[in-house]
């Protein structure tokens, strides 16, 4: 009953992502992610970008395009109105607002890791570009524009969305450290969720964010903030993320992007299927049941001492405290784990890996990782 709730609600639901490339030295939009976003109905995407990227800016701040809205803005421009927005929450002092922006001056021309961090700040610093033309958003998800996205429709758990304030997936292999995916996140659009990160380390206020470096913040500080601070809100997180095929992973397992006149959409499979076998593969529209589960329930509690964690600073880690509870025994296995109520308890549980298939073709049996799939009639 739940999965046909799902597919009645997918077609009429939308969410608003948002995305940026605010350096002007370097922008890794990749064509895919314009193309794939383009072809998602549920999906209304902000894009903003430092002015002089003039394959995507002219003359006009702002334009839409289909269901993309660029937002062209100066580097000058971009410090004052960030420091502004940022000031606002934290009630900076002349002083400190200056420090702001020197810090903004700088971080807008670092490395894309360092510029990630900055996506815990979209709902504040793009507060004034949010409006949509006849539509209204009660959540958002951040996105990166070096992705190719899948059938949003499909494959967002939207029971789990309108029933909670951040729908996540983690972005570590390792199943006891929690942290979220910085390429897709969905969180509530609602005045206390887009100041979230003034309670993550590093961005309490405008001294920490002129001194402190904030790797991690994004991935490990929010679902940390959640978990500590913010315990009225309630949250799932999966452990698998089977929206996003990135740029690079593409690139590096030799997928082939191909498009589909059956199914008239985009399809993304391993580089050694052929176009028909690309359409057997597909043939089949796959609605995700995230309410299968492989283990019994569990109340879990948590702890600040990990195993170190490459992207993450110790500030940043948080790890399931009775984690000899739980083990996935298989490959095919994930686990989700939630806090379906104000204040109270958080469960685990394990669920079917949401990514891996298989298909039998003729006498043998394929298995695959499925990545994004465009299936529309």
């Amino acid at each position: 009953m739940k999965l046909l709730q799902e597919r009645a609600t997918m077609d009429k639901y939308r969410i608003l992502g948002i995305t940026s490339c605010l350096s002007s030295s370097f922008c890794s939009i990749s064509p895919h992610f314009i193309e794939s976003v383009k072809r998602n109905p549920s999906l209304s995407m902000i894009i903003v970008l430092n002015d002089q990227w003039n394959q995507y800016c002219n003359q006009t701040q702002e334009r839409i395009e289909s269901n993309i809205k660029f937002v062209c803005l100066s580097n000058q421009f971009m410090i004052q109105s960030f420091s502004n927005k940022l000031c606002g929450v934290w009630g900076c002092s002349e002083k400190e607002k200056k420090s702001v922006q020197a810090t903004l001056s700088v971080r807008l021309n670092e490395t894309k890791k360092e510029l990630e961090e900055f996506k815990v700040f979209y709902p504040t610093i793009f507060e004034d570009y949010l409006e949509w033309p006849s539509f209204r958003f009660s959540h958002w998800i951040a996105m990166d524009s070096n992705s190719i996205i899948g059938d949003l429709g499909r494959w967002i758990p939207w029971m789990d969305v309108r029933r909670h304030d951040l729908v996540g997936f983690k972005s570590t292999l390792n199943p006891m450290h929690l942290s979220v995916s910085s390429s897709f996140t969905i969180l509530k659009l609602d005045s206390k969720m887009n100041v979230l990160w003034h309670r993550i380390e590093g961005f309490q206020g405008p001294i920490e964010f002129s001194e402190e470096r904030t790797s991690g913040a994004f991935s490990g500080g929010l679902i940390k903030a959640l978990i500590t601070q913010y315990k009225e809100r309630t949250w799932v997180l999966y452990d698998k993320n089977p929206f996003v095929l990135t740029e690079e992973l593409y690139k590096r397992m030799e997928w082939k992007v191909g498009y589909s006149k059956k199914s008239n959409g985009i399809l993304v499979v391993p580089q050694q299927y052929n176009s028909g076998l690309m359409e057997k593969l597909h043939s089949k529209l796959d609605y995700p049941d995230y309410s299968k589960t492989t283990s019994n329930q569990i109340e879990v509690g948590f702890t600040f001492r990990c195993a170190k964690t490459e992207d993450t600073q110790a500030s940043f880690r948080i790890c399931i405290e009775n984690s000899k509870e739980f083990r996935t025994k298989e490959v095919n296995e994930g686990m989700k784990i939630w806090r379906e109520k104000a204040f109270g308890p958080i469960f685990l549980v394990g669920i079917p890996n949401l990514t891996l298939f298989q298909v039998k073709v003729g006498s043998k049996v394929i298995g695959y990782h499925k990545y994004p799939v465009f299936q529309y009639k």
